[in-house]
């Protein structure tokens, strides 16, 4: 089983919010992002089942978009879309 990672750059697409506003909560209001890990180089992390398990309990209610959408709109690193949920 692989673990699924996502970065500041993914959340920010799925909260439909820029990349600095992500920055900014994660100092300020961490309630406002998923659940999110550190490395040894102070990078953030989240994983995926994560993500899913907050946007699930209304995490979404802090950006502009719907749960279907933001659970749709992520983007690999390539710029292909894909789904972060199984339908």
């Amino acid at each position: 089983m692989s673990l699924e990672l996502l970065r500041d750059q993914q959340i920010a697409e799925i909260l439909n919010i820029k990349l600095k506003t992500v920055y900014v909560y994660a100092s300020a209001s961490p309630e406002r992002l998923p659940p999110f890990m550190k490395d040894a180089l102070g990078r953030r992390s989240y994983q995926r089942k994560d993500v899913i398990r907050w946007l699930r309990a209304g995490g979404v209610q802090n950006s502009s978009q719907s749960l279907t959408h933001a659970l749709l709109s992520v983007k690999r690193r390539s710029g292909r879309p894909r789904k972060i949920l199984g339908t």
